[in-house]
């Protein structure tokens, strides 16, 4: 596996066109538009193939995965895929058959003529009109992908892999549920069958499924509820049966329904998944920031985290003078966007407490880890057994050394924190925990590179709550100035949160001086 992912990302560097255009095929199968749209402003050479290994090692970070397991995981769900769904029919076939369609469609008057003799409640003709016109069986799809050898439940296993759980209807056109789950929100696609495409089963990918038989309905529900048809009587004759059921799913619930069908569909056909599973949730809150050691010095992802101590399980022996001791896994990974290399650290910390950790209680901790100066996909994943939590952040920075005004991630701590990072001149207190009483204080940290000595710098930092846009007046600001005597600098200060009500809060900081601007986010919660 390790020399053919070689081979995949040193061949990206090739200048032909044909060979160009054979990688954009390919990373379309999970490539989102933007990434798509980035590739074709890619010069040719190095910087794609750089590109191409940021692609697919920042999916190996996002997910906790180990090196490289991304790239072997797509094409396992290739394989699999184009034994299970390709298409057989010839693409000029399915393109005729596509075209023909266009010009056999209904208007609105002509399909009420033809319902409102066989459906006579009102309710019920709306809707079977709304269904003909924009409903499973409307020719132009929700979907349509740009590629003719996979079905749509080909295109969706290549970017999710297998279901979590799939439901078929056993009789008449052929219906299909795929759920997955997303920790608490589930993606739940919905497949039909479709004439003349060369596929056997549902093939096609649709909003909604809410608008056929409710018969049909009941045998995918368990997997949707909202699908499920009020009608309790089957043994209701077929007229009856549909215009109950007409009438419970009302033409306003059919078209919600669609409309987020459709959102699903975007989300689904523009993502990718391969989820590292860690059994049950540690329930770990996990902060990453990046920082410079000694300024100057090397690159630092700087991870604090809190464990609830009633999810930890403790060694069955105690240590030497009655300690209770919990080992924790500690598994680091980042992937720098300039090039996709990746810096990963695994360890096992023992964490020793002069008694068992009861409910309220919190573990606390810090590990750190060397990293590049520039930008990074960052991840970690804290476990202990068959308990985890993982923590995953598309863009974490580490300032360049001298350059452009640079500022770093900020670190808002407790003066009375016992976790503390050495930045190699001071101690920088965290909080692990994330939260301030109200009334309280919050010390400010982060580090500004790129200064011009001799220049004036003026620094805001405002307190907006977490549901406010940036154009409303934040809670507070609060703004100090100093002159530049180096290039680089430590900067301190403590904020006052007497102000601030409980809740959530995001904080802004932007420096400004010499015609540049530089600028961060944080975040924190206040509690009585």
């Amino acid at each position: 596996p390790q020399r053919g992912r070689d081979a995949h990302l040193s061949g990206a560097a090739c200048n032909s066109a044909r060979c160009v255009a054979a990688y954009r095929r390919e990373i379309g199968w999970v490539a989102s538009p933007v990434e798509v749209a980035t590739w074709d402003t890619l010069p040719a050479g190095q910087p794609r193939a750089n590109w191409l290994a940021h692609f697919w090692s920042s999916r190996d970070v996002r997910e906790g995965r180990a090196e490289g397991a991304r790239l072997r995981e797509h094409y396992r769900r290739v394989e699999e895929a184009f034994k299970r769904f390709r298409l057989e029919l010839p693409v000029s076939g399915r393109h005729k058959n596509s075209q023909a369609a266009l010009t056999t469609d209904y208007g609105a008057a002509e399909l009420f003529q033809r319902f409102v003799d066989e459906i006579p409640d009102e309710e019920a003709q709306r809707a079977a009109i709304y269904d003909r016109a924009l409903g499973t069986g409307y020719m132009l799809r929700a979907y349509r992908s740009t590629q003719h050898r996979l079905d749509d439940r080909g295109v969706i296993f290549v970017r999710h892999g297998p279901p979590d759980a799939v439901a078929r209807t056993s009789d008449g056109l052929a219906y299909e549920l795929w759920r997955y789950e997303r920790g608490g929100d589930p993606l739940i696609l919905s497949f039909k069958e479709e004439n003349f495409d060369g596929q056997a089963g549902a093939s096609v990918l649709v909003p909604t499924l809410i608008n056929v038989d409710p018969l049909q309905r009941n045998q995918l529900c368990h997997l949707d509820p909202p699908l499920c048809s009020p009608v309790s009587d089957i043994r209701v004759g077929e007229m009856a049966r549909f215009s109950v059921d007409a009438r419970a799913n009302s033409i306003s619930r059919r078209e919600n329904a669609r409309t987020a069908g459709g959102e699903t569909i975007l989300r689904a056909t523009t993502t990718d998944r391969y989820e590292r599973t860690v059994g049950a949730p540690l329930g770990a809150i996990v902060q990453i920031v990046g920082l410079r050691y000694g300024l100057a010095g090397e690159g630092r992802l700087v991870v604090a985290f809190a464990i609830p101590g009633d999810r930890l399980q403790p060694l069955p022996t105690t240590e030497t003078g009655g300690r209770v001791v919990y080992p924790v896994r500690i598994e680091l990974m980042a992937a720098r966007k300039a090039n996709g290399s990746e810096a990963r650290l695994d360890t096992l910390r023992r964490f020793a407490t002069a008694r068992a950790l009861q409910p309220g209680d919190f573990l606390t901790g810090l590990v750190e880890m060397p990293v590049l100066g520039g930008e990074h996909v960052a991840s970690a994943v804290v476990s202990q057994s068959d308990r985890g939590t993982i923590v995953a952040l598309p863009s974490v920075s580490v300032c360049p050394i001298g350059g452009s005004l640079c500022v770093s991630d900020i670190v808002l701590g407790t003066e009375s924190s016992q976790t503390q990072w050495n930045s190699g001149s001071q101690r920088v207190p965290l909080n692990p925990l994330n939260a301030f009483r109200t009334g309280g204080t919050a010390e400010l940290y982060y580090q500004l590179n790129g200064r011009q000595p001799g220049t004036t710098y003026e620094t805001v930092v405002e307190l907006f709550r977490a549901t406010d846009s940036a154009q409303v007046k934040p809670e507070l600001t609060i703004k100090f100035s100093e002159p530049a005597t180096s290039n680089a600098v430590e900067v301190s200060r403590s904020l006052g949160l007497v102000d601030l009500a409980v809740g959530r809060y995001r904080v802004r900081l932007t420096t400004r001086g010499g015609g540049q601007q530089a600028s961060a986010v944080a975040w924190l919660t206040i509690v009585r």
